[in-house]
């Protein structure tokens, strides 16, 4: 009993933070701007990661993101900008918004807590 104790809470553990299953990448996304000059930029959370992995946003204008998580089988459970020293919970089927800076040219990557779930906002 007690070798098994620590098998089944290891199995627990990853069972939850797998990486997302192999599925058909998903097409970049581009932000629409408001009319405040704001890039909108909507993310979900399922069980293939970040959706859409990848966005498309101009630089030198604030972003403005609404992530909502729809899956309780990963590790995302929260959002992590380590660049800029962000992060964010999400809460399990709650929209949640971060404002962000306007950013220079370059790539934003973001990812879950353990770095196992990736995104990114491409600024050109």
């Amino acid at each position: 009993m007690n070798r098994i104790l620590p098998v089944l809470l290891a199995f627990v553990v990853f069972a939850g933070c797998q990486k997302p299953r192999a599925e058909a990448p998903t097409p970049e996304a581009s932000a629409p701007v408001a009319s405040s000059g704001v890039q909108e930029v909507q993310l979900t959370v399922t069980d293939a990661g970040f959706q859409p992995a990848e966005v498309q946003v101009a630089k030198d204008r604030p972003i403005r993101l609404t992530i909502t998580r729809k899956t309780a089988q990963t590790c995302a459970t929260e959002i992590v900008f380590k660049e800029i020293d962000v992060k964010h919970d999400l809460p399990l089927d709650q929209a949640v918004t971060i404002d962000l800076p306007a950013q220079p040219s370059g790539t934003l990557n973001y990812a879950c807590g353990m770095d196992m779930i990736k995104g990114a906002l491409v600024v050109q």
